[in-house]
């Protein structure tokens, strides 16, 4: 299961246009590298969980066992990475019942704590959602339902140069890859 999030889509009410890059997201904030802040880190990071998801939906084809990659967007839930590296002020804002009720109606993917952890333990063990696979969800007014990601989340070319290059960071031999992803 991959916990993803709208903002990955510039086309929602949330997005924001991002291209995932392995190496700048493996050296965020390390190495005396400036961390990316959470309102783009968190676009960057979705768009690469479904770049991820879909190879490993790619190098699952053909295979034998029913194992197969669930996306899920359980809404944001202020003081989280999205909000966290924001001014102290906005912070406090976005915890207000008015800045709360502003995002709903504008169509911001809204959550909270105890809705997102049941919702990620529902799609783990809920038999509704066995056959989900290969599919992604999101948080809408207090349930889940099934969505489209980003038209760029499908883009097979981006998708596997992540893969690649994620590789070449691990410093994978082609004898260490897993069996399916050779």
């Amino acid at each position: 299961m991959f916990t993803a999030s709208v903002t990955h889509d510039p086309e929602t009410m949330d997005g924001i246009a991002v291209e995932p890059d392995a190496r700048a997201l493996a050296l965020d904030g390390r190495n005396g590298v400036k961390p990316v802040s959470g309102g783009n880190a968190t676009p960057r990071r979705s768009l690469a969980q479904f770049f991820t998801r879909m190879s490993w939906i790619a190098g699952c084809a053909g295979a034998t066992f029913q194992l197969r990659p669930i996306a899920i967007d359980p809404g944001f839930r202020p003081k989280t990475g999205l909000s966290r590296t924001s001014p102290k002020p906005l912070q406090w804002l976005v915890t207000t019942s008015l800045v709360k009720g502003i995002f709903k109606m504008l169509g911001v993917t809204m959550g909270s704590v105890t809705f997102s952890g049941s919702a990620l333990a529902k799609v783990v063990t809920d038999p509704a959602f066995a056959d989900g696979s290969d599919k992604y969800f999101r948080s809408h007014n207090g349930s889940l339902i099934e969505a489209k990601s980003s038209k760029m989340s499908y883009d097979a070319q981006r998708a596997g140069k992540l893969w690649s290059d994620s590789e070449q960071l691990a410093h994978l031999q082609p004898s260490e890859k897993p069996a399916l992803l050779q």
